[in-house]
């Protein structure tokens, strides 16, 4: 019996701890201005040849933006599983508007290796290609 309530207690300390992940990130890109957003994709197309970019806050919470080459963008926020309580990284994505959880596959900052997608929908099959994968 006693072993029973001690998995409860693991699962129900590792479900407060991926809601308090995603609720701190959901602050974060709430705050993400589309201004500062507009000035990241300007800042791509002039000093990288990356498609993405990404700034860490005092908290450790990168902000950033990915750029499709039909012009358009999305924003994240993200937590590297260095540093989140769960130990998994968590990324939201706010594309079109909407705003996608995605966790796994980054470590310690957003990076693609794979080409730059030519709007939203390619780059929500890449997302799903990695979701849940190890970093």
């Amino acid at each position: 019996m006693r072993l029973s309530h001690g998995l409860l207690l693991i699962v129900i300390l590792c479900s407060c701890s991926k809601d308090y992940n995603r609720k701190e990130l959901e602050k974060v890109l709430a705050n993400f201005t589309d201004e500062t957003a507009a000035k990241l994709a300007t800042e791509i197309l002039a000093t990288s040849s990356d498609w993405w970019l990404g700034v860490s806050d005092k908290n450790k919470i990168q902000t950033g933006v990915v750029k499709f080459s039909d012009g358009k963008m999305a924003k994240f926020a993200f937590l590297s599983h260095h540093i989140s309580l769960d130990r998994e990284s968590h990324t939201l994505f706010r594309i079109n508007g909407r705003v996608k959880h995605f966790t796994g596959y980054f470590c310690c900052e957003i990076m693609f290796s794979d080409p730059q997608p030519k709007d939203s929908i390619e780059f929500e099959k890449l997302l799903e290609k990695y979701e849940g994968t190890s970093p």
